[in-house]
């Protein structure tokens, strides 16, 4: 129909698994694997102190290090749908664009060896069983405005880690990370053929990820914005 006309939607559904895929095993998985179950493998990963370094926490044979390394797992899996919408039309005597994405997961694991029973990870941080993405551009002869979120949806710190610190009866909830919605904005301006200036914004409202932090240990990194707001400008220049 014509008042639709330009309107693009599309819907995908994926179902990937991959044998012996190589991953990065993450440090409580290491210290699972090493300590409770005794698998070699992951026990040369933990680095130990040879002498004494002063005091209980850092005496003879206590862990200094542990290397989140790369290993050949016993495989992943990945199932879920992907439905994103575009729209254009011309609007306030420019051109105006709009977005729209959404990933849901459905399940997402990772076996760690062959014969090993998998690891849930739907809905860890890294991934969030709902994440969106949305961009807003208008254009105008030299002037151009883009408007851009991306929504993190409600997130849990790995259960391996939180149930080995703190005990298989612990609350779920008190590990748990509020979805975060970032904004990013940018206006630039064409000065003839040759001439851009811009300036931008990320994480203009500086959102916080209310992320929980233990003993310098972060999680999220990639997936949430330790830096917060920030502006940047700038020329470019082409010839």
């Amino acid at each position: 129909p014509s008042f639709v006309q330009g309107l693009v939607v599309t819907a995908d559904y994926f179902d990937i698994e991959l044998d012996e895929a190589v991953t990065r095993i993450t440090p409580s998985d290491i210290l699972t694997k090493c300590y409770s179950e005794g698998i070699q493998e992951f026990c040369n990963f933990v680095d130990r102190r040879t002498t004494s370094e002063g005091g209980d926490a850092y005496s003879e044979g206590s862990v200094r290090q542990i290397t989140s390394g790369l290993i050949n797992s016993g495989g992943t899996y990945t199932e879920g749908f992907d439905v994103t919408a575009s729209y254009s039309h011309q609007a306030l005597g420019g051109d105006l664009s709009y977005a729209i994405s959404w990933t849901h997961l459905l399940d997402k694991g990772t076996i760690s060896q062959d014969g090993a029973t998998a690891s849930d990870e739907t809905g860890e941080i890294g991934n969030a069983e709902d994440r969106w993405f949305a961009t807003l551009n208008y254009d105008k002869d030299a002037l151009g405005i883009s408007v851009s979120g991306q929504y993190v949806g409600d997130s849990y710190l790995n259960d391996a880690y939180w149930m080995a610190r703190f005990g298989a009866d612990a609350d779920k909830e008190s590990f748990k990370v509020d979805g975060v919605l970032y904004i990013d904005a940018q206006v630039k301006y064409q000065f003839g053929d040759s001439y851009e200036f811009y300036l931008g914004a990320k994480n203009l409202f500086d959102e916080e990820s209310g992320l929980y932090k233990n003993n310098n240990f972060s999680h999220g990194v990639g997936t949430y914005d330790y830096i917060g707001r920030r502006w940047y400008t700038g020329v470019r220049v082409s010839f």
